[in-house]
């Protein structure tokens, strides 16, 4: 089963004061209990909120990322020789993967949201 055969992320990847987390396939948030970590909304600067530890706080930089950064984002679903699962160009466009979370709570408009994603 691939649920029960989740990745241990590599090194974490550290560009120009942008911290990405390491790739890792699946992701998955089941037996996170007591495995939160606790921040400060980013929207808000005061709120705390639980989220679970492959969260990572926003890597745009307040502006449009560059295509480099954004090929160290996502996973691959096979990984390399050494077990890398950000292999970026080196993965073919049918097995890169990527997390989208989306609050939604009676929100008229979450079905066009998730539509417009693919």
């Amino acid at each position: 089963k691939q649920d029960d055969a989740v990745a241990q992320p590599a090194a974490v990847i550290t560009s120009s004061a942008i911290t990405i987390p390491a790739a890792q396939w699946p992701v998955s948030i089941r037996n996170e209990d007591g495995n939160f970590e606790t921040i400060i909304h980013p929207a808000d600067g005061h709120t705390e909120m639980a989220v679970p530890k492959f969260w990572s706080r926003p890597v745009h930089n307040n502006g449009l990322m560059s295509r480099e950064t954004a090929m160290k984002i996502g996973s691959c679903i096979e990984p390399d020789t050494d077990g890398n699962h950000a292999r970026g160009e080196n993965c073919p466009k049918h097995q890169r993967t990527i997390f989208v979370g989306i609050a939604s709570y009676r929100d008229f408009e979450c079905r066009t949201t998730v539509e417009s994603i693919f």
